[in-house]
């Protein structure tokens, strides 16, 4: 009975749609809000290439930045989809996101949460003096000093604060 296929023909640019069919599976069901997108692209930005893709070999550690726990096995996977030397737009990273958060879950809210404690003032970031305020209120005081260079330690941009970004990426470090 005939297939329709014709025997040794290959279809072109198959790999690509591959990747994309792994991407898309089950991701529609898990959709990012907004916030979550713009948090992402913040941390996707600063592991990006300068032609904006993400190397194959980073995508385990912005995973983690942006509170993901993939386990060896899942890191394994994604590896035989994106070796070291392939390349990831944002848009696919966000649909392997989505299909992380469906299959393993997320703590992004957890971290969300708690960030916003450490955030008094709700301006999105996190100052020493903010530190210093909520460890004393939790009964762990921390001196302004202290606190000045844990902020120095986290501060990826340089600002002198701690964003969610660099909160998720202290929080998540070993």
């Amino acid at each position: 009975m005939p297939t329709g296929k014709r025997p040794g023909k290959k279809k072109k640019g198959g790999g690509k749609k591959k990747k994309k069919l792994v991407l898309s599976t089950m991701a529609a069901d898990f959709p990012l809000t907004s916030e979550e997108k713009a948090t992402i692209k913040s941390t996707y930005d600063i592991f990006a290439t300068t032609s904006g893709r993400l190397d194959g070999e980073k995508i385990a550690t912005v995973l983690r930045l942006i509170g993901g726990a993939p386990t060896e096995e899942e890191l394994a996977g994604i590896s035989l989809h994106f070796p070291h030397d392939s390349y990831l737009s944002f848009d696919d990273f966000v649909e392997l996101v989505e299909n992380h958060r469906k299959s393993h879950g997320f703590m992004a809210e957890e971290l969300r949460e708690a960030f916003a404690v450490f955030d008094i003032d709700g301006d999105g970031e996190i100052d020493a003096t903010e530190l210093v305020d909520i460890l004393t209120q939790v009964g762990d005081p921390l001196s302004q000093s202290e606190a000045e260079q844990l902020v120095r330690e986290s501060d990826l941009d340089g600002d002198g604060k701690i964003n969610y970004v660099e909160f998720v990426a202290m929080t998540v470090r070993p």
